[in-house]
């Protein structure tokens, strides 16, 4: 084996090691993004996922006369209010299994 091919091969060895080794930063820095993001990009993907989940109920109630900029705060109004009553009834079920 020739020196020069010796060189190249080694090159090609610690270029490829480098590369590895960059991708593994990388990834090691979008992970500890994430993690000290948290605090903001979970109530925004939150957010994100009410969205879509609320955009066919907003639709059908644009089809059935109401604006949008009115279906979309009543949607929020009675989602609150369910989650409230939900959250109720879960405190009193918690509550008679406590004093039984």
């Amino acid at each position: 084996m020739s020196v020069q091919a010796f060189q190249s091969t080694a090159m090609d060895t610690l270029n490829r090691t480098l590369l590895h080794f960059l991708k593994f930063a990388g990834a090691l820095l979008v992970v500890a993004a994430l993690y000290l993001g948290r605090d903001v990009l979970i109530p925004l993907a939150l957010a994100c996922l009410f969205t879509f989940l609320l955009n066919p109920l907003v639709k059908r109630l644009c089809r059935w006369g109401l604006p949008g900029q009115e279906s979309d705060p009543r949607l929020l109004r009675e989602a609150g209010a369910t989650w409230v009553v939900s959250s109720l009834k879960e405190a009193r079920e918690t509550l008679v299994r406590l004093v039984e």
